[in-house]
C-alpha cells in the first residue's frame, strides 16, 4: 500500500515551544513503511511515523488554510497556548472542594 506522501512532497512540521506550538513548511525527503497503516516520514525539520491520513504528532498535511497562514505569518510562527489562560480562568470560577464533594457523593451509588 502506498503511504500518504512521497518524497518531494509539502507538509507542515509543529514543533514544541514553552510558548505553544511552532509551525513550518517542510519538504518530506525519505519515507519507509512501519506497518500495514503506518509510515515513518523524515522531513527537513525532523521524522515523526504518521497514519494513512498523513497524521502525526509533529506532522500534518499542507492544506489551502495553513499554506494561507504560514504565507501570512512566516515559517515557524508561534500559536501561543491558551492552556495556563484556561486554567486561570478554571481555577477563579470553581470551587474545586465544593466540585469533588459533589462528585464523591454520587460516586459508585447506583439506583
Amino acid at each position: 500500500m502506498a503511504g500518504p506522501y512521497a518524497p518531494g512532497d509539502e507538509v507542515v512540521y509543529l514543533e514544541h515551544d514553552p510558548e505553544g506550538m511552532r509551525v513550518f513548511w517542510a519538504t518530506v525527503t525519505e519515507v519507509a513503511q512501519v506497518d500495514v497503516e503506518s509510515w515513518r516520514v523524515q522531513t527537513t525539520h525532523g521524522a515523526d511515523i504518521v497514519n494513512r491520513e498523513g497524521e502525526a504528532a509533529s506532522i500534518v498535511p499542507l492544506d489551502e488554510q495553513l499554506a494561507e497562514q504560514l504565507a501570512r505569518n512566516g515559517d515557524g510562527y508561534l500559536v501561543e497556548s491558551t492552556v495556563r489562560d484556561i486554567e486561570r480562568h478554571l481555577d477563579q470560577s470553581l470551587d474545586w472542594q465544593s466540585l469533588e464533594r459533589d462528585l464523591g457523593d454520587g460516586w459508585g451509588h447506583r439506583r
